[in-house]
């Protein structure tokens, strides 16, 4: 059973019936806090799915700063659930993808680059059984206005199953601006990119607000037939960052969504000038045509035909 677009909005006891019990009344506040008071349920899923990529991403990566000295996992509860539930899940009972789960598979990267909440260190973490010498981090700090702040490299040795710390953020440089964007890169030797980064950060949570200030970024974007798989490309020509970019594949006809589906990432940032490339696999029933549909925290819907 369901929710029927009557009962999408506001929440109330058909929520209830679908595991939001309670307890997720601190999570709709902290939602709030952070991001400001949803008037719709378009509004609020567009938060909480900001909410869940940055909660579930810190999980995991609280393990990795801490790998194996003495952290050796975490727990989830849940990954998914067997009908229709509003809280826990990495992925919903139908297989769709939420945020969540492209946060712990980020965070997951078997070399991976973050950056500590706790001590604000910048750290390198390797989970194969080799070195990785002769590396590269790149540090970059933006304000909110897409400005840049600060770039530094940093090169280092990441010794395997270990997390090695490159540098030590200084937020000095962002007091001016009330959200600061970080982005890191690693690359090896070679200059080949192994992991990258994306964070919001502020002073206080309620200075996220500021986030809902950002004016709508208009991607370059087109989507191309590779085999079985679709790829599409992104391009942000703006001076805006753009947050959280959504792809969504879909039924060109019905506009209905095609599940399951793999998303080689999703819920991507882009800084001004960036890009980023995304394979798309699916197994559709023969003859259904094909549309991605793009959004964002701040990026203009647009859809997408190979």
């Amino acid at each position: 059973a369901g929710l029927d677009p009557a009962q999408l909005w506001p929440v109330g006891d058909s929520w209830m019936y679908h595991d939001s019990h309670s307890q997720s009344a601190d999570y709709r506040k902290a939602i709030a806090r952070n991001f400001g008071e949803s008037t719709d349920f378009d509004s609020f899923i567009r938060r909480a799915q900001m909410m869940n990529y940055d909660t579930h991403r810190a999980m995991f990566e609280a393990w990795n700063a801490r790998l194996w000295q003495p952290c050796s996992g975490v727990l989830l509860w849940m990954s998914h659930p067997s009908w229709l539930s509003t809280v826990w899940q990495i992925y919903s009972h139908d297989y769709d993808t939420h945020a969540s789960y492209f946060a712990a598979k980020k965070a997951c990267e078997p070399i991976h680059i973050q950056w500590n909440l706790t001590d604000d260190n910048v750290v390198v973490v390797n989970n194969l059984f080799a070195p990785l010498n002769q590396a590269a981090v790149t540090v970059k700090i933006v304000g909110l206005d897409g400005h840049e702040l600060e770039k530094r490299v940093v090169k280092l040795d990441a010794a395997p199953s270990a997390a090695t710390v490159a540098t030590k953020m200084n937020w000095t440089v962002a007091t001016n601006s009330p959200v600061q964007f970080l982005k890191l890169e690693l690359r090896d030797q070679s200059g080949k990119l192994l992991s990258e980064n994306f964070y919001w950060r502020s002073e206080k949570p309620e200075q996220l607000q500021a986030l809902n200030s950002l004016p709508p970024v208009k991607l370059e974007a087109n989507v191309r037939k590779r085999g079985t798989a679709l790829v599409v490309n992104l391009k942000n020509t703006s001076s805006t960052p753009a947050l959280m970019t959504h792809l969504v594949l879909c039924n060109a006809a019905t506009g209905e969504r095609i599940l399951p589906v793999y998303y080689e990432d999703n819920y991507i940032s882009l800084l001004p000038g960036e890009t980023r490339s995304v394979r798309i696999e699916s197994t559709p029933a023969p003859g259904i045509k094909l549309r991605v549909d793009v959004d964002g925290w701040n990026v203009a819907k647009q859809s997408l035909e190979p």
